[in-house]
């Protein structure tokens, strides 16, 4: 997938399929779009154009406000490149874009830079200042510049509407199985590897200290997780919380680490995907540091018997 974030082109993209939003989370309903319009691109020798924005519009319209993000833009990235999408158009989200009308925002940055064959869009699809582009637009557009508009009916799960914002809801009450069906895959975290205070190393447990990039992050707990570095996939136990057997305040800040089974390389740096699998037991206060060490073993014994298929949870918490 080719990438863009510098417009205008010195040539626009030709036979362009094109679909424009935020797409927070790459969910059921986004990836029909998306799909769609890869399909029909590939069908007609064209090319599949995802046009989208960073930050996230409500960072910048609500900054006090806007909520954790599902996909931060390098994670939305990696998932529009596994749908097989050709282009993906990243452009910057500021005041002075917000203000654009609908129309200037089809000359300036659609008409310019792609020749459009079909848009494809979300059936509640909404452009420019304050998302008063409609549907009815683009196809009266589409009649004059000789392009066809499809739009794409709602994708629901359970008889619900699947959207971004009730994803993260699911997602931060800790529902992954609801989220698992809302994506079509695994809930997963995208961040950065960074330093931490080393109490995993120093106890024989060295974990990997994650930024997270302000995604949405599950209820405190300890998780098996896989974790893909370099497009290679490894098994981890995740710590997700305030590591309360060693701190305790109530101004102490959450924490996202975890323990890659057999892994010694340094990936300090890194961006990383961790995708949860299950959770094993709530996050606790162990009155000894040995008492903590025996618990993470029980964990990492867990976690190995899941991974060799001789372990089945039920709904465990401690």
């Amino acid at each position: 997938m080719i990438i863009i974030k510098t417009l205008p082109l010195e040539k626009p993209i030709q036979s362009a399929y094109v679909t424009l939003g935020v797409f927070d989370g790459v969910h059921v309903g986004h990836k029909k779009v998306i799909e769609t319009l890869v399909s029909d691109a590939q069908s007609n020798s064209g090319k599949s154009v995802v046009i989208t924005f960073d930050p996230h519009p409500r960072e910048i319209l609500e900054p006090y406000s806007a909520p954790p993000l599902l996909t931060s833009t390098a994670h939305k990235l990696n998932l529009f490149a596994q749908l097989g999408v050709d282009y993906c158009i990243i452009i910057p989200f500021t005041q002075e874009f917000a203000q654009l009308s609908p129309g200037k925002f089809i000359n300036q940055y659609l008409l310019k830079n792609v020749e459009i064959a079909e848009i494809c869009v979300g059936y509640d699809s909404s452009f420019g200042k304050n998302k008063t582009g409609t549907l009815n637009m683009l196809r009266t557009l589409g009649i004059e510049k000789g392009f066809s508009v499809k739009d794409i009916p709602p994708v629901k799960v359970d008889d619900l509407i699947v959207s971004s914002t009730m994803v993260r809801q699911l997602a931060i009450a800790g529902e992954l199985e609801s989220v698992e069906a809302m994506l079509d895959r695994k809930y997963s975290l995208w961040g950065t590897v960074v330093s931490g205070d080393t109490i995993g190393r120093k106890i024989g447990y060295p974990t990997a200290n994650i930024d997270p990039h302000h995604e949405a992050i599950p209820p405190s707990g300890v998780y098996i997780t896989e974790v893909k570095i370099d497009g290679l996939t490894y098994q981890g136990i995740m710590n997700i919380g305030y590591r309360p057997t060693f701190f305790q305040g109530p101004a102490l800040k959450s924490t996202v680490e975890v323990h890659l089974l057999d892994f010694t390389r340094d990936i300090y740096g890194k961006d990383i995907e961790i995708i949860f699998l299950k959770k094993i037991r709530e996050e606790r206060r162990y009155p000894t540091q040995a008492l903590l060490i025996e618990q993470i073993q029980r964990d990492e014994q867990k976690a190995r018997k899941y991974f060799n298929g001789i372990y089945k949870f039920e709904k465990e918490a401690h």
